[in-house]
């Protein structure tokens, strides 16, 4: 039986906006790999992360990887709420979600095979006969007043 695995977006892991160029992805890399370090740091929490940023540069910095990932991120269409570790320092919101939310609706609501039944003649006189006739009378009583 497999264990399910929650989708992770691994441009998010770096602070990366979705379908960032390769030069961004080395330079946040290097960035973040030196900032959580375990010789550097070495708390549980911060080898976690370490180990997350390790495992985005892993997909990311192959070509072939990037590309079959970049695939999956768009077929995606909910939205996947990947965790900010900041550890108090301050971070921009996840890049990306409004654009998803965005592209759901823009998406073309499906049609369906049979027409929209049409309104007949007699059923459109009916709809607006009502107001027509109550603006004459409001009209009439308006030019009677005045005069």
């Amino acid at each position: 039986m497999t264990r399910y695995q929650p989708f992770v977006n691994h441009y998010h892991t770096l602070g990366l906006p979705d379908f960032a160029d390769a030069r961004r992805i080395r330079v946040a890399y290097r960035q973040l790999a030196k900032q959580y370090h375990p010789d550097s740091i070495g708390t549980d929490a911060e080898v976690h992360r370490f180990n997350q940023i390790n495992s985005a540069w892993q997909v990311l910095s192959q070509a072939n990887e990037k590309s079959k990932f970049d695939t999956e991120l768009r077929g995606r269409s909910t939205h996947i709420y990947a965790p900010s570790y900041d550890f108090g320092k301050t971070t921009r919101a996840a890049p990306g979600h409004f654009d998803d939310w965005l592209n759901e609706v823009r998406k073309p609501k499906p049609t369906t095979d049979t027409p929209i039944p049409r309104k007949s003649n007699k059923d459109l006189l009916m709809f607006w006969a009502k107001p027509i006739v109550l603006m004459l009378i409001a009209l009439a009583f308006m030019y009677w007043i005045m005069h």
